[in-house]
C-alpha cells in the first residue's frame, strides 16, 4: 500500500516477483497517475486502494487505466450506500472487487459483510475479521480486538461466516459494554481503540493517512436498491468462498484464514 517510493521502484520489485504468479499487486504508489505507470510495466493486475474513494475516483482509474481490480470500503465513501454506488461504477467497467476494512468492531464488520454480499463486482478474497465478544472467543484465526461492541459472535458453521439475515445489520450492540467503553475512557475514538485493540494503536495511527471525507457526489442508480435480495453472495473472505447453501442462508467459507 503506497510502499514503493517511484513507480520505478515498484516496477522493478514486482516483475523480480512475477514468476511466483502473483495474483495482484495492491496500490504500490500514491496516486492515480502514479499507479497507471506502474500498471503498465506489469503483467501482475493493480488493485486501486487508497486511491479510490468515491465513483468519480473509479471513472478516473478506469480512464487513466490505473487499475484492474478496486477495494471497496465501507466507511471511506461515506457508508453503505456510498459503497454500492462505488461497486456499481466497478462493475459497468468490468473491473474485478474486493471489501476491505479499517480493522473496524463488530457494527463496521457486519457493514463490510453485507457490502460484500451485496456488490456483484466483489469476486476477491476479502480482510474482514471475525468478529467475537470476549465471553465466545475460542482463538480462531481473524481475532483483533480482546473485547466487542455486539452481543453475539459471528455464525462460524462447517467452515463458514453466515451473513446475518435479522433486521438491520443482523446482530444487535451490547449497550452495556458500550456504555462500560464509554465510561471509562471518554468519547474519544483513539482512547476507545486502545481500550479493545490489542496492537499497538498509537503506531498503526502514526502511519494512517488522515483525510477528510469527500463531498458526496450526485446518486448513482443502482438497481433494485443498494441491497437487491436477489443478489447472491458473491465475496470470500481470507482465501473462502461464499455462497448460498440454502434458499435464505448466507455464508462465506474459508479455506483457512
Amino acid at each position: 500500500n503506497q510502499g514503493y517510493p517511484t513507480p520505478h521502484d515498484a516496477i522493478r520489485t514486482l516483475r523480480a516477483m512475477e514468476r511466483f504468479r502473483l495474483k495482484y499487486a495492491e496500490q504500490p504508489v500514491e496516486g492515480i497517475d502514479r499507479m497507471a505507470e506502474v500498471a503498465r510495466g506489469l503483467e501482475t493486475p493493480v488493485m486501486a486502494d487508497e486511491s479510490t474513494w468515491t465513483p468519480h475516483d473509479v471513472v478516473e482509474i478506469v480512464e487513466r487505466r490505473a487499475a484492474d481490480i478496486v477495494s471497496i470500503y465501507t466507511t471511506k465513501p461515506g457508508g453503505l450506500y456510498g459503497a454500492m454506488e462505488v461497486a456499481a461504477v466497478a462493475r459497468a467497467a468490468r473491473l474485478l472487487c474486493n471489501v476491505n476494512g479499517s480493522v473496524e468492531t463488530g457494527v463496521g464488520n457486519l457493514a463490510n459483510i453485507h457490502l460484500a454480499a451485496a456488490a456483484i463486482p466483489v469476486t476477491l478474497s476479502c480482510v474482514v475479521p471475525v468478529s467475537t465478544p470476549a465471553a465466545a472467543q475460542t482463538g480462531i484465526a481473524g481475532l483483533y480486538y480482546k473485547d466487542d461492541l455486539i452481543k453475539e459472535a459471528f455464525r462460524f458453521e462447517d467452515g463458514a461466516v453466515v451473513v446475518p439475515d435479522r433486521p438491520g445489520m443482523g446482530i444487535d450492540v451490547d449497550e452495556a459494554v458500550f456504555a462500560y467503553v464509554l465510561r471509562s475512557v471518554g468519547e474519544d475514538a483513539d482512547a476507545l481503540v486502545h481500550q479493545l485493540y490489542e496492537r499497538d494503536v498509537d503506531a498503526l495511527m502514526r502511519r494512517t493517512q488522515r483525510r477528510p471525507l469527500p463531498a458526496r457526489p450526485a446518486p448513482l442508480p443502482v438497481a433494485g436498491g443498494p441491497f437487491p435480495d436477489s443478489l447472491l453472495p458473491r465475496h470470500a473472505m481470507k482465501t473462502g468462498i461464499a455462497r448460498r447453501d440454502a434458499p435464505g442462508r448466507r455464508t462465506v467459507h474459508f479455506s483457512g484464514a
